[in-house]
């Protein structure tokens, strides 16, 4: 699990991953050309956010993928921070991480939102920085039905 502050941390994040990692990632990316298509066949998962019921089932598909050995970098703040700052989080992530039994390595990712900012494309100088803390093993953890 990553913070979120610039569409410029995911290939940061990514690149500092020694293994291959899917993204559950905002439906309508996976609609731009060329991009869109390569999200699908690197495994990406599309989330339609507004549409709960929909949700569940994405949630329940990345989970399966999990068991399975897929690893994910996931946005636990559910969108880009507008300023850098840490936003509050969503419950989906460690939800998944604790049905599918898997570990959560923390990611720090600083400075993104410098090089590039929320809803723009232009790409600054600068430096993004990355690291990632010990794991979180969440197999003592039981969730309570309401959170299910």
């Amino acid at each position: 699990m990553a913070n979120h502050t610039s569409s410029a941390d995911a290939p940061a994040v990514v690149g500092a991953i020694p293994r291959r990692v899917a993204i559950l990632l905002k439906e309508s990316l996976f609609k731009w050309p060329i991009a869109g298509q390569a999200f699908t066949l690197a495994g990406f998962i599309p989330v339609k956010r507004s549409e709960t019921s929909r949700r569940s089932r994405v949630l329940r598909r990345a989970t399966q993928s999990m068991r399975a050995g897929q690893s994910f970098l996931i946005y636990p703040e559910g969108t880009r921070s507008p300023d850098g700052r840490l936003q509050p989080f969503k419950k989906g992530a460690a939800v998944m991480a604790i049905k599918a039994k898997v570990p959560i390595v923390p990611v720090a990712c600083s400075g993104a939102h410098r090089v590039m900012r929320k809803r723009s494309l232009q790409v600054y100088p600068g430096e993004i920085l990355v690291d990632s803390w010990s794991r979180l093993n969440p197999s003592n953890i039981h969730l309570r039905s309401a959170m299910l």
